[in-house]
């Protein structure tokens, strides 16, 4: 066997502690919630191309959009998403009030985190859009 193999990823009294104190989820629905991301992700890590096979749409509109919500979730830069990042990032998009959902778009457009989006970010936001529509960016 590989040495791979032997890293089985475990959810820890202190994942668990942080994710409490951190979203809006119960130890019950923390465990819920590792139980499927490694059902799914057995290495304890999520990558693009895995959330791109999750997603269905065309394979030039998954990739814009994980990018995008690459840029938000993976909070180390790693490239991955691990499971404390994956529960942070499921918290913050279903949340529930108007307020709440605005928050968190400004947070995945204000690429620098300066509290504002620049003409530069905003030229960026549209530029995605119509990526994800198909138009070259040139045209957009």
């Amino acid at each position: 066997k590989k040495n791979s193999d032997k890293h089985c990823p475990k959810l820890t009294d202190e994942d668990i502690e942080y994710l409490k104190q951190n979203t809006r989820y119960d130890e019950g629905e923390i465990r819920e919630w590792f139980s499927g991301f490694i059902s799914v992700c057995p290495s304890g890590i999520l990558d693009k191309e895995k959330i791109m096979d999750m997603y269905d749409m065309p394979r030039q509109k998954a990739k814009i959009f994980v990018t995008q919500i690459f840029k938000l979730f993976d909070k180390d830069g790693s490239g991955s998403i691990t499971f404390r990042e994956f529960v942070l990032a499921t918290n913050m998009t279903s949340c529930n009030s108007p307020e709440d959902k605005l928050r968190w778009a400004f947070k995945m457009y204000d690429k620098d985190g300066s509290g504002t989006i620049d003409m530069e970010e905003l030229t960026d936001i549209v530029v995605t859009f119509y990526d994800m529509e198909g138009v070259d960016r040139e045209e957009a």
